[in-house]
């Protein structure tokens, strides 16, 4: 308006007539923001009318709104300069409203100006950075603005614009200083009071409060105070401002009541007191307030209270106040006695007035709720036999499991476990379904105490309930399997939890199948997390069975795993065990030396030296066991027997075994250890003696093998054959198959039992023929002689066929190892290879075998030759004759061996013959060992190669000798066998090369012989 004044009194009515056109123009190009247009017709006018200022006023508007400003504040140059002035700090505040001017040309214009322009300059500034970047960056931006003469305009400003964005601690940071100097008007009081009370700063409302004077604003502090405290939920500041307001009379009825409110959020009893009346509070409120605030006032105030007013909330403070004297005497009306009985039951249960509750009780009507609450206090007053009979009543009135769970325990703590089992049996066979997992495991309980009597009815009724715990359900039905009711086990092995533990007590007799059993078990702890002494339980069960089972490592890994303070002697004595049987003797020691001493401990500490290679100490240790022992402690007299066998002491093995026996005379399994003892002595009484303790033990084991077969060869010693036989064919039979029996292998069965066929063969062989075939360059036969006066000339083979004849003569052909036989024997030789029947002899005569153990046979033998084309000329003598065959006992015979591939033999022969009438005497022998060999046949073949030495001797008119080794290779065949009897027949061929060393018997002839035996 200054502009266009002045312009009207500078400008002729000629120029204003002619400046209306552009200046129209120039309006509306503006409103069209066509400032480049704005800019033409202004410099247009201004060159026709320089003196029009509003021309002016719109060239540099239009220069400003292109972004020129410099032109803009230039094209003011020609106005006068205060008007210019006041146009360029309009210019610049659209330069700034429209975000043209950088904070550094801000800086440098509030540098410049002073005053309402450089206030409008920071407040146009402020509304742009609002605007743009929001209050916070504003106000950050007006805290560097540095004051000039106009700090209250710009804290004033400031405080506004942070109250906008409720950043009171700006407002307070703003309007603090000037209220310290008290320039502030009422609106900057009113707005510091709320950024005060906003902020919670208590401190400052109560200096604004205290520097105020009495008057709307120190009373707007403190009502605004109050109030925001109250709606943070911070009473004492709220009730301290709302009395300072009531101090000084300003105290409104409405602001009264927030004072009560706040009164009785602290707990300020005699505010309360005071201000109740006035509030119409009424007398059982008050009391409720008073209460819980522990007035001790409040039980007196509670006595003035009309009960009439509200008889629940009368009874609900007596109740809280224990107002038992008010209860006993006051008269609530008639539908309210029920409830004020029961709360005075509760004030005399709460108090310890048992006594007293229980009177009041027995006055009521003996409902179920009745009952219940003389059980229960019955119960605390320790008499549990009379809690349980009401328990049990409130149970058969009301059915609650509750009651039955009270009623069981109660009778089972007060030693009536029947009466408990009665009830809870009764409970389980009218609706198992509703007893509780409590009342399930003690039924459990009292039913493992004694299940003789239960049905397999009502206990499979409790064991399949599925609430039943895991942990009672397998001990009863481990006290079932100890009692041997398994069917009832076993009926549950496939549910979705299998009771392992129970099934491997049923498994006893079968330790393998019980060892797995008690896995499962174990692992079966381990999953439901079972407390540690479960957990152990089931691994010491599983570590005995391991070991039954003949796992000892596997059991010693188990007794590593069990906890050592829950071990007792036993479980020590048996974790040494398996420590030993495992070879761990170091634990086995220090796991032994832990346990007490006794018979059992010394013995096992025993078989442990002598696993550390001790043997003193170990008898010395089954020496003091055998002290320890009981006369009738048979187990460990026999254990000490076997230490003292292993120990090498076999006086004492037999002695211990012997007292073991005569401990237990009944046992079977001691007289068979006795007798097979006695059975393996090297004399004849002890031998004897052996078989009537076998036969005993016979009985209760029929199908003992080695029992039968060691009753054999004693039989067969004594001479009584048929019983040998007997006790043969029952080993033979009761072992149709090469099979592993106790600590005998599969292999030493099968030899055990090729032995008993052999034996079986032997002592029923009574006939035996023979038939043989040689070819030598030396004579090859013992106990043959031959007339040939050209042996040494002839320089061809000698041949021989023999066959012979064997009868066992006597009532068994083999009468404890011995036997007489007589015999014939046909005898073809020559002296060339196709020469077959130059000499012929006829033997016939007896032959005895006088020992037992040895091979030994003496001949007595009518022999008559005669020579090829010569019949008229026998001779007949007497021939006397013993042979030998030594070095071939044991594992050098040349028995077939059924379980080996390969093996050596070995024989010494020797012979001697002597012919009576003509003097002739005969010496041969011949040592022999070769490498036998299986051949991988269907039949039973060998191949043996061979060297042997040779020595003949020879006294016609003289003595001749002739002494040869041989290298050569035989070949057997074995056959004919049955189910009792080894091969009966045998046929052998061999072939040998003879090298002489030296002799004049053969001329020390050199060559082959072939041999061909055939046993039938």
């Amino acid at each position: 308006m200054l502009i266009v004044c002045h312009q009207a009194q500078a400008l002729s009515e000629f120029d204003e007539f002619r400046s209306y056109p552009y200046l129209d123009r120039a309006y509306r190009a503006a409103e069209a923001r066509d400032w480049a247009e704005v800019q033409r017709l202004m410099e247009h006018l201004i060159g026709q009318v320089p003196g029009n200022i509003e021309a002016y006023r719109l060239l540099s508007q239009a220069l400003e709104k292109q972004g020129n400003l410099d032109g803009a504040v230039a094209a003011l140059g020609a106005l006068d300069a205060n008007l210019a002035a006041v146009q360029i700090n309009a210019l610049r505040r659209d330069w700034i409203a429209d975000g043209h001017a950088s904070a550094d040309q801000v800086d440098q214009w509030l540098a410049e100006t002073s005053g309402a322009a450089r206030s409008e300059l920071w407040r146009t500034r402020g509304d742009y950075l609002r605007a743009t970047r929001g209050a916070p960056e504003a106000l950050a931006w007006l805290r560097t603005v540095q004051a000039k003469g106009d700090g209250l305009a710009l804290d004033r400003y400031r405080a506004t614009l942070a109250e906008r964005v409720q950043d009171w601690d700006q407002v307070i940071d703003a309007l603090v200083p000037h209220a310290l100097e008290n320039v502030l008007e009422e609106d900057d009081w009113r707005r510091l009071a709320i950024a005060m009370v906003q902020s919670g700063n208590e401190k400052g409302v109560n200096a604004m409060v205290a520097a105020l004077p009495d008057g709307d604003i120190r009373r707007f502090v403190l009502k605004t105070g109050a109030d925001r405290a109250i709606a943070l939920g911070y009473p004492e500041p709220a009730q301290r401002w709302l009395k300072t307001l009531e101090d000084s009379g300003q105290l409104l009825l409405s602001d009264e009541d927030k004072l009560l409110q706040t009164s009785l959020a602290l707990g300020d009893t005699a505010k309360v007191r005071e201000l109740a009346p006035r509030h119409d509070m009424d007398c059982l409120t008050l009391v409720d307030w008073l209460s819980h605030q522990g007035d001790p006032g409040a039980l007196a105030t509670f006595a003035e209270c009309d009960p009439a007013d509200n008889p629940e909330s009368w009874l609900v403070l007596a109740d809280r106040l224990d107002a038992i004297a008010l209860l006993e005497t006051t008269a609530l009306p008639r539908q309210w006695q029920p409830r004020q009985n029961a709360v005075l039951l509760d004030r005399y249960r709460a108090d310890g007035h048992l006594t007293k509750a229980l009177a009041l009780l027995q006055r009521q009507p003996q409902t179920a709720a009745t009952l219940r609450e003389r059980a229960e206090l019955t119960q605390r007053l320790s008499r549990p036999l009379a809690a349980a009979k009401l328990w049990e009543r409130h149970y058969l009135m009301s059915g609650e499991t509750h009651s039955l769970d009270q009623a069981s325990y109660l009778y089972l703590s007060s030693d009536h476990p029947l009466a408990a089992r009665q009830i809870l049996q009764q409970a389980l066979l009218a609706a198992p379904d509703r007893l509780s997992p409590q009342a399930l495991d003690r039924l459990a309980f009292l039913y493992r105490e004694d299940t003789a009597k239960i049905p397999d009815g009502t206990l499979a009724i409790l064991i399949q309930q599925p609430r039943l715990g895991s942990m009672a359900r397998e001990g009863l039905l481990e006290q079932l399997a100890r009692q041997d009711r398994c069917a009832l086990v076993k009926e549950f092995a496939v549910s979705p939890s299998p009771p392992w533990g129970p099934l491997g007590i049923c498994s006893r007799d079968r330790p393998g199948q019980a060892a797995r059993y008690f896995q499962r078990a174990l692992a079966q702890r381990l999953e439901q997390q079972a407390p540690i002494g479960d957990v152990n339980q089931a691994r010491k069960r599983l570590a005995y069975a391991l070991f039954a089972a003949g796992d000892p490592s596997a059991a010693w890994r188990e007794w590593q795993a069990v906890e050592v303070n829950l071990l007792e002697q036993q479980d020590r004595l048996a974790g040494a065990r398996s420590a030993l049987a495992s070879g761990d003797t170091e634990e086995a020691w220090r796991w032994w030396n832990a346990s007490s001493a006794s018979a059992e401990h010394s013995l096992l500490g025993a078989r442990i030296a002598l696993a550390n290679g001790e043997p003193p100490t170990s008898l010395a240790l089954a020496t003091d066991a055998i002290s320890q022992a009981a006369p009738a402690d048979s187990a460990t007299f026999e254990g000490a027997s076997q230490l003292a066998q292993q120990a090498g002491d076999d006086v004492l093995a037999r002695r211990w075994l012997e007292q073991a026996q005569a401990a237990a005379p009944d046992s079977p399994r001691l007289a068979r250890e006795l007798g097979l003892t006695l059975a393996s002595s090297d004399t004849q009484i002890s031998r004897q003696q052996a078989i009537p303790l076998l036969e005993r033990a016979r009985h209760a084991y029929p199908e003992d093998i080695v029992s039968a077969s060691t009753l054999g060869a004693l039989y067969a010693a004594v001479g009584d054959n048929a019983r040998a036989l007997t006790r043969l064919e029952q080993a033979i039979d009761l072992q149709p198959l090469d099979l592993r029996v106790g600590d005998d292998s599969a292999e030493r069965m099968a030899e055990r039992r090729y032995r008993q066929r052999r034996q079986h063969e032997s002592l029923t062989r009574r006939d035996r023929i023979t038939l043989s075939s040689s070819w030598s360059p030396a004579s090859p036969t013992p106990g043959i002689r031959s007339d040939s006066e050209d042996d040494s000339a002839s320089g061809h083979d000698i041949n021989t066929q023999i066959l012979q004849w064997d009868h066992a003569l006597g009532h068994d052909p083999l009468s404890q190892g011995r036997q007489l036989a007589g015999y014939v024997r046909t005898i073809f030789g020559g002296d060339d290879r196709d020469d077959f029947m130059r000499g012929r002899s006829l033997g016939m005569g007896l032959r005895a075998k006088p020992l037992a153990r040895h091979n030994i046979n003496l001949y007595a033998e009518v022999f008559a030759e005669s020579q090829k084309n010569d019949d008229q000329h026998t001779d007949i003598d007497l021939l006397l004759r013993a042979s030998g065959s030594l070095l071939d006992q044991g594992g050098y015979s040349n028995e077939w061996r059924p379980t080996e591939d390969h093996w050596h033999e070995r024989s010494l022969y020797l012979d001697g013959a002597w012919w009576t009438q003509r003097g002739d005497v005969q010496l041969f022998s011949r040592y022999r060992q070769g490498y036998t060999l299986k051949l991988p046949t269907d039949s039973a073949q060998t191949l043996m190669p061979y060297a042997s030495l040779q020595a003949t001797s020879h006294d016609t008119d003289g003595w001749d000798e002739d002494v040869r080794v041989a290298a050569g290779l035989r070949w057997e065949l074995w056959y004919d066998e049955d189910h009792y009897n080894a091969f009966r027949r045998k046929l052998s061929v061999s072939t040998e090369y003879q090298q002489s060393l030296g002799g004049n018997l053969y001329d020390g002839r050199d060559g082959w012989m072939i041999h061909l035996e055939w046993s039938l």
